[in-house]
């Protein structure tokens, strides 16, 4: 469908300047990749530096994206989920270690495979390392399909049913595996401990202080001012509206949020818990909450803190986050001792659009020059090209896709159309494809079995391939990849 002619709300010129060459950037890479519409806004400590809009909020409508449009911002949620809980955990009302059940009826206990209570913690759950498996319980699709996939049989209408009846399928604190029942169950924690809603509390203790005023955690977003989602289904653009999707989870993703709305955010955080002279949060705990807690391997170099992703980006700390649903790509970036930040939020699927301009916008901020690869690889060491090569011939090959999809029948129907397999792209190059819609390409690091990723999603991250007795395994941040000895 094509968009009327509209003209978009006019910005002051320190809310909407954003350089030429970057301005060019973000619009050919929108257009490139067929996104309908981006908000951007880059800040520091000590305020905006631009925020602005890129393309339609809505086609139907007409409606041109601006700095306060508001997107559904999905698992960034998370973040502000995680806000709250290191609010209780200030007040002594909770503590890290504690075993969550002791605060849970035994409805919302999470049990073992015995049936037995798990030791899992309030650390565990920030931290993604609860032992529970990836859900999707409380998204609920107009298809009636993923609404089966997503829910199972009956589908909840509240936190409570969402959160009820969860079983680990590991024991905590093994492995990070992205778990979006974890983030309900600490927003259903929050609530008890506080005998209000989710949403009151949100609103009351972090919204509100922050002006976020237009910020809230809806069911189904809709309407002018918001932003229609766009693509076909998870991690896709184009121009046909995303199937719909009503979100019962709201502490895992629901929150809509403008991206001048969520650079307050962001640069709350960049100070230390305090914004216009109101404080959220300690600076100690925001210290502890960026900074590493659980990663899948030791040699990664991206894994958890709590709440927050972190990475090492450019030889520097990115504490960060991502969200996603259908017609939805998301992402805000904060570099803690630079002390400043990105929020990228897009009506359209591609994520690997999304962090192109993150990353070309961090590098902006940060006043860097784009990497000709990646993470800059070191390369095969000299003396070691034959070992290389024979390492090389031997990891090739298909590859199963571990801990990505919900247990059961999600995993029976997705393993079906995700067969990742590991190709030579040249020399040593590999590349892993069938994971998403782009092949990465991974570039030998030093020691054998050590890359540097080249992909938008994992830029310049370490990629560790090992073989061990029963196979060879694919470590990238949370990405599993597994092929059998045979």
């Amino acid at each position: 469908m094509a968009a009327r002619t509209t003209t978009a709300p006019a910005e002051s010129p320190e809310q909407s300047y954003i350089s030429p060459p970057l301005r060019a950037f973000i619009e050919a890479e929108r257009r490139r990749s067929d996104v309908v519409g981006v908000g951007v806004a880059a800040f520091d400590a000590d305020g905006l530096r631009y925020a602005s809009g890129f393309g339609y909020a809505d086609l139907q409508r007409g409606e041109a994206v601006t700095a306060s449009t508001l997107f559904r911002a999905a698992s960034i949620t998370k973040l502000f989920t995680t806000a709250l809980v290191l609010q209780e955990l200030e007040a002594g009302r909770v503590g890290l270690d504690d075993p969550v059940s002791q605060h849970f009826h035994q409805a919302y206990w999470i049990r073992d495979r015995t049936g037995s209570p798990a030791p899992v913690t309030v650390r565990h759950l920030l931290s993604h390392t609860s032992g529970l498996p990836v859900s999707w319980r409380g998204l609920e699709s107009v298809n009636p399909l993923m609404r089966v996939v997503m829910n199972g049989a009956v589908l909840p209408h509240s936190l409570e049913g969402v959160v009820r009846g969860q079983r680990a399928v590991r024991a905590p604190g093994k492995r990070i595996v992205y778990a979006n029942g974890g983030f309900n169950l600490l927003g259903l924690l929050v609530s008890m401990l506080n005998g209000r809603p989710y949403r009151d509390l949100l609103k009351e203790r972090v919204l509100e202080p922050l002006a976020m005023r237009s910020s809230d955690v809806p069911v189904f977003p809709e309407g002018a001012g918001r932003a229609t989602p766009y693509g076909g289904s998870m991690n896709s653009a184009g121009r046909k509206p995303a199937p719909a999707v009503r979100n019962y989870g709201a502490p895992a993703g629901a929150l809509i949020t403008s991206a001048e709305e969520l650079s307050r955010f962001g640069r709350m955080v960049l100070r230390g818990g305090e914004l216009d002279g109101r404080r959220l949060l300690a600076a100690d705990s925001l210290s502890q909450a960026t900074r590493m807690q659980a990663r899948n391997h030791p040699e990664l170099d991206e894994g958890l803190g709590l709440g927050f992703w972190v990475s090492t980006w450019r030889g520097r700390r990115i504490a960060h986050h991502d969200g996603g649903l259908p017609g939805v790509a998301t992402r805000i970036a904060l570099a803690p001792d630079d002390r400043v930040g990105i929020v990228v939020l897009s009506n359209g699927g591609d994520a690997g659009f999304v962090h192109r301009v993150a990353d070309r916008m961090l590098e902006d901020a940060i006043g860097l020059e784009p990497e000709p690869i990646p993470g800059s690889p070191s390369g095969v060491p000299a003396g070691s090209e034959k070992e290389w090569r024979a390492f090389t011939e031997r990891v090739t090959g298909r590859y199963r896709l571990l801990d990505v999809f919900p247990p059961g029948l999600p995993t029976m129907l997705f393993s079906r159309v995700a067969r990742p397999r590991l190709t030579r792209a040249g020399g040593d190059v590999l590349a892993v494809e069938g994971v998403t819609r782009e092949p990465a390409f991974i570039y030998p690091d030093g020691p054998i079995g050590r890359y540097r990723a080249a992909y938008p999603l994992a830029s310049g991250t370490r990629v560790v391939i090992e073989e061990r007795k029963r196979g060879t395994h694919i470590w990238a941040s949370i990405l599993h990849l597994f092929k059998p000895r045979r």
